[in-house]
């Protein structure tokens, strides 16, 4: 299987006869996978992990069959030809995967997914100090060392926020969250 469209017509055709890896439950990695499985309609079976790099282990001696996994844990197995990526869920390609489709230009647009990083303050913080600290955040961000560095993490360097848009943004994603827990019927043990 060359492509995400080819693996997802296989599982279709094998439904429940393949594995799918969960690196921790309630992780983000299990909340992708939740997405990806509801977006694509795919019936695999979920195999348990304390955390991503066992899963990725038993990936790569072929136990489960799919895992969605933090591209820098990743990387390396795909570097050396063990893995194979199929997709990536992110806004747009990874520099380090150029050649990797997102999800959405692979038809699942809803299967992207983007983990962000944001700085909080207790909620009496007086607002000179929340501001002081937002500036320096963001004139970091504009340094391109800094986001070299970064980006040499896989990882996708977002635009600098207001505090505002912060709030709107955990706000917006414990709405979508919590519905894909609930919808997917993800429990903590």
């Amino acid at each position: 299987m060359g492509t995400l469209k080819e693996f997802v017509d296989y599982v279709r055709a094998n439904p429940g006869r393949l594995n799918v890896a969960n690196g921790g439950t309630g992780s983000s990695g299990h909340l992708n996978t939740a997405i990806f499985l509801n977006a694509t309609k795919l019936d695999m079976v979920e195999i348990q992990y304390r955390g991503q790099p066992p899963a990725l282990l038993d990936l790569v001696a072929g136990r489960v069959q799919f895992a969605l996994a933090s591209p820098s844990l990743v990387l390396q197995y795909i570097q050396s030809g063990q893995l194979k990526p199929l997709g990536v869920v992110a806004r747009s390609r990874l520099a380090q995967l150029p050649d990797v489709p997102t999800m959405s230009e692979v038809g699942y647009p809803e299967a992207n997914v983007v983990a962000w990083y944001g700085l909080c303050a207790p909620k009496d913080t007086p607002a000179t100090i929340v501001e002081t600290i937002v500036s320096g955040v963001n004139e970091a961000l504009k340094d391109p060392a800094v986001r070299t560095a970064l980006e040499g993490q896989v990882t996708q360097v977002m635009d600098p926020m207001t505090p505002a848009e912060l709030q709107a943004l955990v706000a917006s994603d414990t709405e979508k969250y919590g519905k894909i827990i609930k919808d997917a019927n993800i429990k903590i043990q």
